[in-house]
């Protein structure tokens, strides 16, 4: 069975589980771009009702076995951007829009064959990613997806592609997961506010792992991308306040995995990455390229039951 968006753009605890995925084991799904399928238009992004708000959610996604105080591990197995996208151009949206004087512009892309085209701009490869991942937040909370935040939410990392895992902080039974604003293509830092947004099909895994332990404060998320490159993501008010977060968070992952001489290896092997300056809060990777020790912490950490 494929799993589809009810268009609702709202996070929370109180929704009710669309599917359900036990550890080890796989879904499909689908998602609705970040306008929720609308036809875009020159004429259309010019109406100032096209775009608040917007951002639909497929789920939430129970995880079996999934507990409070615990991780979940998603894989991305397969992601396959639908056949059209749309990359929009407006004032005040991304870094670039603090520049643009122009009205709202859409490019629309035909997707094929893993190209996307537009007679503008030309061809590129596709590089699907999934840019809003959440699980329920604490407590009562309802939240717009396309906030970032302790439930993780709109964190646009472009190395969250096909084959990657994210690790996520659970704080409900089931940890309860929505994906949303899939992107064909999106440069980092998401400098004009957006990317090829497309509609999306994945087919995920889920794995229940054990982690660093967290409370309600949370301990921000890992991603392992799929040529091996390990980081953590870090949000903050500005590009540094969000890279400390995720040194300080790629500090407590390393030393979960028995790693020495963390910080040496953080200053010989690391890089920042800012995935997206755009949202309530930037968001920034900062990770590394495993040695063969932690390579092999890692498979056997994926492998392993959590502990009860």
């Amino acid at each position: 069975m494929i799993y589809r968006s009810s268009g609702s753009n709202e996070v929370s605890a109180t929704q009710p589980a669309i599917a359900a995925v036990g550890s080890g084991e796989s879904l499909e799904l689908r998602t609705l771009d970040a306008y929720a399928g609308r036809d875009v238009t020159p004429e259309a992004v010019l109406e100032p009702t096209f775009f608040p708000g917007k951002l639909p959610v497929t789920g939430p996604v129970e995880v079996v076995g999934a507990r409070p105080g615990g991780w979940v591990a998603l894989t991305m197995d397969e992601l396959e951007p639908l056949t059209t996208g749309t990359l929009i151009m407006r004032k005040g949206l991304g870094l670039l829009g603090r520049t643009w004087e122009g009205p709202p512009t859409p490019y629309r892309f035909t997707i094929s064959a893993g190209r996307a085209s537009n007679p503008d701009l030309g061809t590129f490869d596709v590089r699907p990613m999934i840019g809003s991942i959440s699980v329920a937040p604490p407590g009562g909370d309802s939240v717009w997806s396309g906030l970032a935040g302790i439930h993780v939410g709109n964190f646009d990392c472009p190395e969250f592609g096909p084959g990657a895992t994210i690790c996520l902080p659970v704080f409900h039974p089931g940890a309860l997961i929505y994906f949303a604003d899939g992107h064909a293509r999106m440069g980092h830092g998401e400098l004009g506010g957006t990317g090829i947004e497309a509609g999306m099909r994945i087919k995920m895994s889920a794995n229940n792992v054990d982690g660093p332990e967290h409370e309600a404060s949370g301990t921000n998320p890992l991603v392992l991308a799929s040529d091996s490159w390990l980081a953590a993501l870090g949000r903050g008010a500005a590009v540094e306040n969000a890279a400390l977060s995720a040194i300080a968070a790629l500090r407590t992952w390393l030393a979960f995995f028995h790693c020495d001489h963390i910080d040496a290896r953080l200053s010989l092997q690391g890089e920042v990455r800012v995935c997206q300056i755009v949202n309530n809060e930037v968001t920034v990777a900062v990770g590394l390229e495993p040695h063969e020790q932690l390579r092999d912490e890692l498979q056997r950490w994926l492998a392993a039951k959590p502990r009860a």
